[in-house]
């Protein structure tokens, strides 16, 4: 029993991780929000927000070098803090798509967030940041773990506002307490899609490790070789090392608790924790599992290096024997 729990901890619902399925239903179910012309209708103009992960890492430094002489583009300043870290551009005037300035806000582990962008300038985006990712990521991989949300400027509004598939921006807000909220926003978006690139990883990793799983239900000792369950246990720390960093506030926002308060909304719009958890439990079922199979190897050699001394030994105690009957027959 307890390797069927774990084996369905590790498969997840369906072959996909349970995390991957809840966080695409979500996702499916917030555009389907965003798209939907009647609840639009209502609302103010509502202008688009795209959340994705490029690749592993981002050069900064090179981008912003970069981007500063590509033209349509200017460095908005950031906290000391983020030097890089983060990195925010905005569209230069009068440059703007509804009022409102095109911004994308870049961070060093490959995310990226697009600020009221057309299709069109998004993918040219996409194109030009993927070109400092390291490690990148497949088209459809960016396209799945995406997420999408939508943004209003209004004047009824005193304060920022977010719910699950619309956030509310005031209007007349100071600039730079602005610019600190879309980048708490952006943060907690960047989480949710890394997150979301963590857990379909694992998925791969976890149907990797099902025929393990298999064999140890049936009671079969796994003929796997030892490196390659090494080099799965290695790829399991990198995951739960990159997962460390989803379950909590970063640093940056100790000493902010306006914006800590809007990053912990925004990622309780977008389940970060509660993924962040099973993601974890999951990482941990499969490192058990490794450590299982470890030990198991181990004593399996250990075994087969008891057998190969117990006949070392007999071989010698024969040709003691032997070796004795020769002497004995000589004295004869």
């Amino acid at each position: 029993s307890s390797v069927r729990l774990c084996g369905r901890l590790l498969i997840g619902t369906r072959g996909r991780g349970l995390c991957t399925v809840q966080a695409q239903q979500r996702r499916q179910h917030r555009k389907q929000q965003h798209f939907d012309d009647s609840a639009a209708s209502a609302r103010a103009v509502e202008h688009p927000i795209e959340a994705m992960v490029l690749g592993e890492r981002l050069d900064l430094r090179s981008l912003a070098r970069d981007l500063t002489q590509h033209g349509l583009y200017q460095l908005v300043p950031l906290p000391a803090e983020l030097a890089g870290t983060a990195l925010m551009a905005t569209s230069r005037e009068p440059y703007t798509v509804g009022g409102q300035k095109r911004d994308a806000v870049l961070f060093d582990n490959g995310a990226v967030v697009l600020w009221n962008m057309s299709d069109k300038e998004a993918q040219q985006a996409v194109k030009l940041f993927s070109a400092y990712t390291t490690e990148p990521h497949s088209q459809r991989d960016i396209l799945e773990q995406s997420e999408s949300m939508a943004f209003v400027a209004e004047d009824s509004v005193g304060a920022t506002r977010v719910s699950e598939d619309l956030i509310q921006l005031p209007v007349g807000r100071d600039p730079d307490s602005l610019v600190l909220e879309k980048f708490a926003l952006s943060d907690a978006l960047a989480t949710s899609t890394r997150l979301g690139h963590l857990e379909a990883q694992l998925d791969r990793l976890a149907r990797d490790l099902e025929p393990w799983i298999a064999s140890l239900k049936e009671g079969q000792n796994v003929r796997a070789p030892g490196d390659l369950i090494l080099s799965r246990t290695g790829q399991l720390y990198r995951l739960r090392f990159a997962a460390s960093v989803c379950d909590s506030p970063p640093d940056f926002y100790w000493e902010r608790e306006d914006l800590e308060a809007l990053y912990g909304r925004m990622s309780n719009v977008l389940t970060v924790a509660r993924r962040a958890r099973l993601l974890n439990t999951r990482l941990q079922f499969c490192l058990d599992l490794c450590d299982l199979l470890r030990n198991q190897k181990h004593e399996l050699e250990g075994h087969r290096l008891e057998w190969i001394i117990i006949f070392l030994i007999f071989t010698e105690i024969i040709f003691a024997i032997v070796h004795l009957s020769l002497e004995l027959r000589r004295s004869e």
